[in-house]
């Protein structure tokens, strides 16, 4: 049986935001497990006003893909592109931009590894098309 999580990628001048769990001392990027009778989207919408108290007002499918390395998941990556408020750090030690080089720098979850070369390698992309306009 596959989990399906949503996660949600902040941009900022070419950089990231990830945050500091809490008791794992591992950077995540935000975003968290769709509850039942919920849509991917209302997971990211809900997990971002949780996490880092702000409103998403405009975001867009990325890509989804199923993981199975450690557990069953399914993937579906958000960037999101415009939100309101100012981000604060209710579920995580620290906040931090990192440029893609620097991501690859510092501990990530076990689930995260290979889910960050895939995430960097769709950020890149993303990133060319928005400077070739």
């Amino acid at each position: 049986m596959f989990q399906a999580v949503s996660v949600g990628i902040l941009i900022k001048d070419h950089k990231v935001l990830l945050g500091l769990r809490k008791f794992e001392e591992v950077w995540e990027f935000p975003g968290g497990s769709v509850k039942k009778g919920e849509q991917p989207e209302e997971t990211l919408i809900r997990e971002f006003q949780e996490e880092l108290d702000i409103q998403i007002k405009e975001y867009e499918l990325a890509n989804s893909f199923c993981y199975y390395k450690y557990k069953s998941r399914i993937i579906v990556l958000f960037y999101v592109t415009k939100w309101e408020g100012e981000i604060k750090k209710n579920c995580h030690t620290d906040l931090k931009w990192f440029s893609f080089k620097e991501c690859k720098k510092y501990k990530v979850p076990n689930i995260n590894p290979e889910l960050l070369n895939r995430i960097l390698k769709i950020l890149s992309k993303k990133i060319e098309i928005k400077v070739k306009k």
